[in-house]
């Protein structure tokens, strides 16, 4: 579909905050160039963008990081430092952070402040949720697909099986794949691995394909999405409630980025 050649993102580079949070409005993401690779250059990044749209005593946990696993075909999570233990020599597959573990009030802003890139690969993508899912609601073959994504529940969160090793119990979360917050704002969400048709049914065989159908054109709109590095002092923020996120496999073993997932006051967790 030609469409899907449209979704991706390449993401606008200012050294200005303000100019950050007015690309991060319009195109869902923006990169502060803040020429600096320290952990306090992350929240004050982010700070600065976003100002009183932050809460008040902001971050409330130290930022943790993304770094290469030891097993470079594994990922887990060092919940002692909150660090996400990459599977470097596998493509990460887009998705929403925190939309599988926060259950239904899960963060709408992701930031990511490179340290240390790798020597080769690990090229970042970015897929424009919202555009996908107007181009899907435009085409008239595809009615009953838009239908499943507003009034359909799926299970949005990992089965038992499939969490690591001492992961805590995830909260359930059953909620269409397109949603409002109580403020209107719309969400999208997806995750090739996690999404899936209600464990418990009732589930028909319309719904399930519908499914099979989101899952196969967001796979699409991610690999034609237009690819980009992060370097040492680029701060990537990413509105989480409209862009997918991914990356390339890379080669080496000290890629490292200072991460943080927030609630903006435009969240699910503020009031309306």
């Amino acid at each position: 579909m030609e469409y899907l050649k449209n979704a991706g993102i390449m993401p606008h580079r200012t050294t200005e905050p303000g100019e950050a949070y007015l690309f991060w409005c319009i195109d869902g993401a923006s990169i502060l160039l803040t020429g600096r690779t320290d952990p306090a250059a992350l929240t004050g990044g982010v700070r600065a963008i976003f100002g009183t749209h932050l809460p008040a005593g902001w971050p409330d946990h130290t930022p943790g990081g993304v770094a290469t696993n030891s097993d470079p075909m594994q990922q887990g999570f060092d919940f002692s430092t909150r660090t996400l233990l990459s599977a470097s020599r596998i493509r990460l597959d887009a998705h929403n952070d925190g939309a599988v573990g926060f259950s239904d009030v899960y963060p709408d802003l992701l930031a990511l402040l490179c340290d240390t890139a790798a020597p080769s690969g690990g090229e970042s993508f970015l897929v424009d949720g919202h555009y996908l899912c107007d181009a899907i609601a435009r085409d008239p073959a595809q009615r009953e697909l838009t239908r499943f994504l507003w009034a359909v529940p799926i299970e949005q969160c990992a089965r038992m099986e499939d969490r690591p090793p001492g992961t805590p119990g995830f909260v359930r979360s059953r909620r269409p794949i397109v949603s409002r917050t109580a403020g209107g704002r719309l969400t999208v969400r997806y995750h090739r691995e996690h999404q899936r048709i209600l464990d418990d049914g009732p589930v028909s065989d319309a719904d399930r394909a519908h499914l099979a159908t989101w899952l196969e054109l967001g796979q699409q709109a991610a690999t034609a999405a237009p690819r980009f590095l992060l370097h040492p002092g680029e701060l990537l923020v990413v509105d989480n409630y409209r862009v997918f996120h991914g990356r390339e496999a890379y080669e080496g073993t000290d890629r490292f980025l200072h991460r943080v997932l927030g609630f903006t006051d435009m969240s699910m967790a503020a009031q309306p």
